[in-house]
């Protein structure tokens, strides 16, 4: 993200945030160098700031565009949270006491719903709903049949109703095979849900490493598998684990507390520019300014988790 604020009639000057596709912080440890590459770098010299939205994140860009360590902050996405939100697990309203483990996101290959679903033939009298649409879709039916779940696996398709989806979900899994941070998971966590997740990316960072949630390796169905029945089986400590996550999305990962930060950042730019940036400063520090434009983008919305985006997410 890039922004002059001349709009809003403030001097913030030019900072810079990853953007979703290819980034130097995808599914492979090394993307090519390319043209873009040298671009991107010689920009990211030149900037006020640079942004990334977990430490592991920061630290691959800072590493891949040789930007020297320390020179990316870390200011953690967030997302909008009222006290209605929490959601209980209710297994003994069904069936036998089905537990229902939710996945959120979209159908892709990074999201490894495909390691969710190897994992249920180790995990019976338990359903996976997947929320989400995309180009995996068939592949994924195709992968249930085949291993005999395909009764157990349910696939919504995209919806704007996520907090809804997630209602009478047991146990939250996000077995991506990469999460920069890992928005859909901030708002399980939100809603008070016990996580299951991949130790990749900022997802051990967001789990405060594997206190608010449990951690699993990547692409490892045995042990997400593993997982998930030794929550399954022990009420108490999914209901510990959710409240502990509720807990630290509040603390940590609030939109209120990421505006708070990105306004910190563009007051410490205004009053400190870097020789020889991208821009001049026009007037003086306006932090009041800065911050109302900031607060207008997330102050209309209403204070609950807004997890409609979550399956639209990367």
């Amino acid at each position: 993200m890039r922004c002059r604020g001349r709009r809003q009639r403030c001097s913030v000057r030019r900072s810079r945030c990853g953007g979703h596709g290819w980034s130097p912080c995808s599914t492979w440890p090394r993307a090519p160098w390319t043209w873009r590459s040298c671009c991107a770098r010689a920009l990211a010299l030149r900037l006020d700031g640079n942004v990334a939205v977990s430490a592991n994140g920061a630290k691959r860009v800072e590493d891949f565009y040789a930007l020297g360590r320390g020179s990316v902050q870390v200011i953690h996405n967030g997302v909008p949270i009222a006290e209605s939100t929490v959601v209980g697990p209710a297994p003994a309203s069904r069936p036998n006491g089905e537990i229902v483990i939710g996945c959120v996101g979209r159908l892709d290959a990074v999201k490894g719903q495909d390691v969710l679903i190897d994992a249920l033939p180790r995990l019976p009298g338990m359903r996976a709903r997947l929320v989400g649409a995309g180009a995996e879709e068939a592949a994924l039916r195709a992968r249930a049949t085949s291993l005999g779940v395909a009764d157990r696996v349910e696939l919504t398709g995209w919806t704007d109703q996520v907090s809804e989806q997630l209602r009478d979900v047991d146990i939250y899994c996000q077995p991506s095979r990469y999460e920069t941070l890992g928005l859909a998971l901030i708002e399980a966590m939100g809603h008070g849900l016990p996580c299951v997740a991949s130790a990749t990316g900022g997802v051990p960072e967001l789990l405060d490493g594997g206190r608010c949630g449990r951690l699993v390796p990547v692409g490892d169905s045995a042990a997400l598998a593993k997982a998930i029945s030794r929550l399954a089986s022990d009420p108490a400590a999914r209901e510990q684990l959710g409240q502990r996550a509720r807990k630290r999305t509040l603390a940590a990962f609030t939109a209120d507390r990421m505006a708070a930060r990105y306004e910190s950042l563009w007051a410490r730019v205004l009053a400190a520019p870097r020789p020889g940036g991208c821009g001049r400063t026009r007037r003086s520090p306006d932090r009041a300014g800065s911050g109302a434009v900031l607060r207008s983008l997330i102050g209309d919305r209403p204070q609950n988790v807004d997890p409609g985006r979550a399956n639209r997410r990367q």
